[in-house]
Formats: structure tokens, C-alpha cells, sequence
């Protein structure tokens, strides 16, 4: 593939050009912290190439598992960097905005909905993105910390929504209950 790319750019003599590959390849070049058969090739083919890493050490990894994280993705330059990113960002993003379906707006909330239950959702939403993280990073510590932090704002959030519809329900059955219906 490497020599496929090669011969591309060498045929197309560009004088900039953005590559970004899932590369699956480690080196030290790009934030790795090993070297191993498939980064050696990949730094031979940047090398040959006058090509620039743009992988900074200061990104977090472009890859996380429950296993571990590391750099094997990495996106190399050559040229006015500044430009070919710039124009790589608005192709990209133009197809993204072609490909992706776009989600509806949709609105599933009830008469019982209030600024109190959005400001929960939020809560519970950002509590559980946190725990998520933690699991993701395999923070032993912080996993309890923000398992209980996440139940508890559930809890409160479950319990606020259930006592919002009964309310709803009771004003509901309260105010039908004063119409008067027509006898047939």
C-alpha cells in the first residue's frame, strides 16, 4: 500500500498534500512508545517522501480501549501544511455533510417536562460520560467514585421525572373532574 501511495504522489508531483491513515503502526515519531516493523516502514516512506508528522505529543492517543491506548493513527503532511489541512477540513467536512444523516428533532417530552428535569438530564448526562471515560482509561480509582456519583444523579433525576407525571396527572384527573359531560 505504502508503495501504491508512493508512486501516487511521485505521478501526481503535488507540491502539498494531507495524508491521514488508521496506520495500526507504532513508532516514536508519532507519540508511540515503541517502534515496531510497520512504524520502521511508515518512517522510510515518510522520510523518502519529505513528509511532516502532525501528530503532536501533547494529543491525547489515537486509539483507547479497556485494554490500553495508543498512537497507531497519524496524519502526515507535505507543503504549505496550513492550506492542505485547511482544505482537507472543508472536503471532509463537505462529505460528512452529504454522507451522514442528519437525526430529527425530536421533542418526546410530556405537559411534565420542566427546566428542573433538563437541568437532572444534563446532570445525569455528563456524570455518565464521566464514568464512561473512566472505564475507557481503566482509572481503578476513579471508577467507584464515579459510579456512585452517576447512580445517585440517576436516582434523583428517576425520582423528580416519576413525582413531575404524577403531579401532571393528578392536576389532570383534577381539572376533568370539574367538566361537567354531557349526558346522552
Amino acid at each position: 500500500m505504502l508503495d501504491l501511495m508512493e508512486r501516487t504522489i511521485q505521478k501526481m508531483k503535488v507540491q502539498s498534500i494531507v495524508i491521514t491513515m488508521d496506520a495500526n503502526a507504532k513508532s516514536t515519531l508519532w507519540n508511540s512508545d515503541t517502534t515496531d516493523e510497520k512504524g520502521k516502514l511508515i518512517e522510510e516512506f515518510a522520510l523518502a517522501n519529505n513528509l511532516y508528522i502532525m501528530n503532536k505529543s501533547d494529543q491525547p492517543p489515537t486509539f483507547t480501549s479497556a485494554s490500553g491506548t495508543s498512537n497507531i493513527d497519524l496524519t502526515m503532511t507535505k507543503g504549505d501544511a496550513d492550506e492542505s489541512v485547511r482544505l482537507f477540513n472543508k472536503i471532509l467536512k463537505a462529505c460528512c455533510d452529504n454522507a451522514i444523516l442528519k437525526r430529527r428533532q425530536c421533542d418526546h417530552r410530556g405537559p411534565w417536562w420542566n427546566s428542573e428535569l433538563e437541568k437532572l438530564r444534563k446532570e445525569v448526562n455528563a456524570n455518565k460520560k464521566q464514568l464512561s471515560r473512566a472505564w475507557m482509561l481503566n482509572l481503578t480509582e476513579q471508577k467507584e467514585t464515579y459510579g456512585n456519583t452517576y447512580k445517585t444523579s440517576r436516582n434523583k433525576y428517576v425520582k423528580e421525572l416519576r413525582n413531575a407525571k404524577k403531579r401532571t396527572w393528578q392536576n389532570f384527573v383534577t381539572k376533568e373532574g370539574k367538566i361537567k359531560t354531557p349526558k346522552a
